[in-house]
């Protein structure tokens, strides 16, 4: 019966794909409807075309390096290939992913997004401390981003009016402290935030106690075992070893502040600046929030913080997805895959609303 599964797969992904790819046509070139369904097909490696590559020339990929207080930072720059009559000045999007990445297809994705990103039209840089791109453990820090700001803000080719930032997983949470910057808060034009956590006293709480604290109370949510050994190795590089013990055997922290007893008052102010809860009154940017509702590395009730916790009057759109659940070759076409779908394209369309090509 593996047959027939997979032929309604491929053909339930053809009529949406199809679907996409006949509104994009409907609309001009790169409006948001157009720029989203392009992008969303581009994004899952199940699409079994990839009509970007056709539609746009190839980006060019420069290796860029900038200094920092934290240390050396490097970067994959790219630029959008040449039009016919290229605009003077582009948007800019500075990619954001807070740790190492381990696996080189991880890197590849990566760039890859960033690559799709400049063929839509935006000059993109994927920047990160020299010392993590080396395999080194630590956080990624904000300084990172904002000098990456900078580089971008000081190019003939970018508009400094609309460069946004867009970070991934842990990288959306030093994405989000830094776009609340004094330094650049005022000039940052959106923040696209994919997956990451709120407050990272209450994550460090959901890893070792297997419950995300939300609402007053908290929800049952185990992290995955690579979540555990990215946090074990983690904690002891950034001088945290005495909470090692806790996220290696699961032994429970029963309250925020005993977690907070755990530490000194350097270490709290460490953490504290990696948390966009320590930071939120100072973001001027809209925020586009999206978190997959059984990511193992995040859990999803950090972005309802986010969203809830920013500022009065700060445009925000969230959504809590399903949609990742629905990519394994396997799994049966059905209305809930069609609704999820529907319902990323939708937010899509609000983010390539916010960040006209």
């Amino acid at each position: 019966m593996r047959g027939p599964v997979v032929w309604r797969w491929w053909a339930s992904r053809g009529v949406l794909l199809l679907g996409v790819l006949v509104l994009a046509a409907l609309h001009p070139p790169l409006s948001p409807a157009a720029a989203a369904a392009l992008f969303l097909v581009e994004s899952f490696p199940q699409s079994p075309i990839k009509p970007l590559a056709w539609l746009a020339p190839p980006p060019a990929h420069h290796p860029i390096a900038l200094s920092s207080p934290n240390g050396p930072v490097v970067g994959d720059l790219f630029v959008p290939g040449t039009r016919l009559i290229p605009p003077p000045r582009r948007p800019a999007v500075i990619v954001g992913t807070g740790v190492r990445l381990d696996r080189e297809q991880d890197r590849a994705a990566v760039r890859h997004l960033a690559a799709s990103l400049a063929r839509l039209g935006y000059v993109t840089l994927w920047p990160r401390l020299e010392a993590i791109d080396a395999g080194g453990w630590q956080f990624e820090r904000p300084d990172t981003f904002v000098r990456a700001f900078g580089y971008l803000a000081a190019r003939d080719d970018v508009d400094p009016e609309r460069i946004s930032l867009l970070g991934i997983s842990l990288g959306a949470s030093i994405v989000l402290v830094a776009a609340s910057e004094p330094a650049i808060a005022e000039q940052v034009h959106t923040v696209i935030f994919l997956g990451g956590y709120f407050d990272l006293l209450d994550y460090i709480l959901a890893i070792v106690n297997e419950r995300a604290p939300y609402a007053g109370g908290d929800i049952p949510w185990r992290a995955g075992d690579d979540t555990r050994r990215q946090a074990r190795e983690l904690v002891q590089a950034e001088g945290l070893g005495q909470l090692r013990p806790y996220v290696e055997t699961e032994a429970p922290l029963e309250s925020r502040d005993a977690l907070i007893a755990l530490l000194s008052p350097d270490d709290l102010a460490r953490l504290y600046r990696l948390s966009p809860a320590a930071q939120i009154e100072r973001l001027r940017a809209p925020v586009f929030i999206l978190h997959d509702r059984h990511d193992e590395y995040v859990p999803f009730t950090e972005s309802e913080k986010l969203a809830a916790a920013l500022p009065a009057g700060t445009p925000r759109s969230l959504l809590i997805s399903s949609a990742f659940d629905h990519v394994n070759l396997g799994q049966e076409p059905s209305l809930e895959l069609v609704v999820e779908f529907a319902r990323l394209y939708g937010f899509l369309v609000g983010v390539f609303a916010a960040l006209p090509a």
